[in-house]
């Protein structure tokens, strides 16, 4: 069953906090553990920039409980931060825009 989650979003300095849905794997069909986030969390403009044509394959690193996706090109990390889980991803995260345009990222919560 999907979670609706508060998630803190940290990129450049600049903190948000947004509303995702956590879906597990096996929920709906889904292959992955994965948040949808909604276009509202303007503070991954960038990420849904590079995600919106054919999705986009990103480096990601697990830090203090937490995510870092990683875009070395543009010199770009987002820390997305779940308070009460942990949140863990694989070394390399492929993002994409699901068919309700939100943002598909690949992480598995785990109760803290």
């Amino acid at each position: 069953m999907k979670h609706k989650i508060k998630l803190e979003i940290t990129v450049n300095n600049d903190s948000m906090q947004c509303i995702a849905e956590y879906h597990p794997r096996g929920y709906m069909r889904a292959k992955n553990d994965h948040l949808d986030i909604s276009p509202e969390c303007k503070i991954l403009n960038t990420l849904y920039m590079l995600a919106k044509k054919r999705g986009v394959s990103l480096k990601c690193l697990n830090r203090n409980n937490c995510v870092s996706i990683i875009v070395p090109e543009i010199n770009y990390e987002a820390i997305l931060c779940v308070q009460d889980y942990r949140v863990k991803c694989r070394d390399k995260v492929y993002l994409m825009i699901t068919r309700r345009g939100n943002l598909y990222i690949p992480v598995k919560l785990i109760k803290a």
